[in-house]
């Protein structure tokens, strides 16, 4: 759950109303091109009885034929880049497909930045690639020499953010933000990314304040009840959903969380602590 409220703090929307309580322990950070988890597909059979498996996708991804002699533009490059990782780590791909599919991303992603060396959707995609494989050296290479670049690219700087924070590098995540945020300061979604990973950091004064520029106060609480919550301090996220009721009965996200919440059965002899963000009221 905490994962999901990662996602909805970095789209345009963060539709409060429509989130629930927390489902599992295990973050799932799902940036919309990570992804889902679920089982490969596969069989067991028994002895002396042969077993077949579904038809395996076609993995070739053509891309449209262009006058001889003459390069495909950096942003086809890209589109046909970011469907071949997608594919690539889609559910039932073997290693070798994977690998295939890898490797001629990463060649379209190279292509782009040579034909446009700036091409902000080139680098984070690269970027992205090296950080799916487990090569974050190189990730972090592709942003830093991006940024280096474009210093004013704001969206790089976010996206970096979202990257550590998938590694739940919650300061790291906060230092990108604030870069996209000094770049962009009125970005409403950079400030609510950073109101996310600050509280994951434990900088709750931090994340309260950040978000209180871009939402009411029960909002802010709501947010932080949610996080609280993620992250099984149950009882703390409690108190900030009835702070944020005190400040807005009408409030109906925290008003149906609390609900939920009394509803559930409560594991006995847990005594409640502090809230980490006491004061109301006092950032308007």
């Amino acid at each position: 759950m905490d994962g999901r409220l990662l996602q909805l703090a970095m789209a345009a929307g963060l539709a409060f109303g429509a989130v629930g309580c927390r489902t599992t322990k295990d973050p799932q950070l799902p940036d919309a091109t990570l992804p889902k988890p679920g089982e490969r597909a596969g069989w067991m059979g028994k002895a002396g009885t042969q077993k077949f498996g579904p038809p395996k996708e076609e993995i070739a991804i053509r891309a449209p034929k262009g006058k001889p002699g003459q390069p495909m533009k950096p942003e086809t490059e890209v589109a046909f880049a970011d469907a071949e990782v997608e594919a690539a780590f889609s559910d039932g791909r073997s290693s070798v497909e994977r690998d295939q599919l890898v490797d001629s991303a990463r060649q379209r992603y190279r292509r782009a930045l040579k034909s446009d060396p700036k091409n902000s959707a080139a680098l984070a995609g690269l970027a992205k690639l090296y950080s799916k494989i487990g090569d974050r050296e190189h990730a972090m290479q592709i942003f830093s020499e991006g940024l280096r670049q474009n210093p004013k690219n704001h969206e790089l700087a976010h996206k970096m953010a979202a990257m550590h924070a998938k590694s739940e590098e919650w300061t790291a995540a906060c230092e990108a933000c604030k870069l996209a945020i000094s770049i962009d300061p009125e970005n409403r979604n950079y400030h609510k990314t950073l109101g996310y990973c600050a509280a994951r950091a434990g900088q709750w004064e931090v994340a309260f304040e950040t978000l209180r520029k871009v939402m009411p106060e029960p909002e802010a609480r709501y947010f932080l009840g949610r996080v609280l919550i993620d992250l099984d301090r149950v009882a703390e996220g409690r108190q900030q959903l009835e702070l944020a009721q005190s400040l807005d009965p009408k409030h109906a996200a925290s008003a149906d969380l609390l609900a939920e919440l009394s509803a559930a059965p409560q594991p006995p002899g847990v005594a409640p602590q502090p809230a980490p963000v006491q004061q109301v009221g006092g950032y308007r």
